[in-house]
């Protein structure tokens, strides 16, 4: 009895994807140190260590590459639902979380040439979009059962709750260019559930 062969799959040899992270960390490099203005392919594949032809197979322009560093970067940062039966302490741990990664250096860097690049080049809009909603779904399911436990009023609009959380420490990132240190981030969250919790801003103890 023979034995079949395994089908062959199309399209060549699969993708690398070692290729694929040294892409993103070297877009995001370059776009630190210069902007995205400047950036060119020639720049980021001799930063990576690949071909141009590898790069131009993946993305065909400079906006989608990217727009894929971009998506990369925060991939980590993609948090999973935390449900502690407290609000508290689920915004505690899903914004530390969200913090200690989008405040790598790499990314801090790149993140007021990322912005600029958004506002200025409409097709990585929807990568704006995805990001943000990536980060802020969960929070946003954590506040919706804190209204259901009576932690949160009901009344108040999560959208607008979600600015409060992260746009101050996103702001202070951009403006001052300096990580938020722990204790930063929880006198941040100490205001937020204070203003917006019945709890208030009563911390777990160490």
């Amino acid at each position: 009895m023979t034995t079949a062969s395994p089908p062959r799959t199309r399209g060549g040899r699969p993708r690398d994807p070692r290729v694929d992270d040294a892409v993103g960390e070297a877009v995001l490099e370059l776009l630190g140190e210069q902007g995205w203005r400047a950036l060119t392919v020639a720049q980021v594949a001799e930063r990576a260590g690949v071909g141009r032809a590898s790069i131009y197979r993946r993305w065909t322009t400079k906006e989608a590459m990217i727009a894929h560093a971009w998506r990369a970067s925060t991939a980590e940062a993609r948090l999973d639902a935390v449900d502690t039966g407290s609000f508290a302490a689920d915004l505690r741990a899903l914004v530390h979380r969200a913090t200690e990664v989008n405040e790598r250096p790499v990314i801090r860097r790149a993140l007021p040439h990322l912005l600029a690049a958004a506002a200025d080049q409409p097709e990585l809009t929807p990568t704006v979009v995805e990001v943000t909603i990536g980060q802020m779904l969960p929070v946003a399911e954590a506040v919706e059962r804190a209204k259901a436990r009576g932690e949160v009023d009901p009344a108040i609009d999560t959208a607008a709750l979600l600015d409060h959380i992260f746009a101050p420490l996103v702001i202070r990132t951009l403006v001052e260019g300096r990580p938020r240190t722990t204790e930063e981030v929880d006198r941040h969250l100490d205001l937020v559930l204070a203003a917006f919790t019945t709890t208030g801003a009563r911390r777990p103890p160490p």
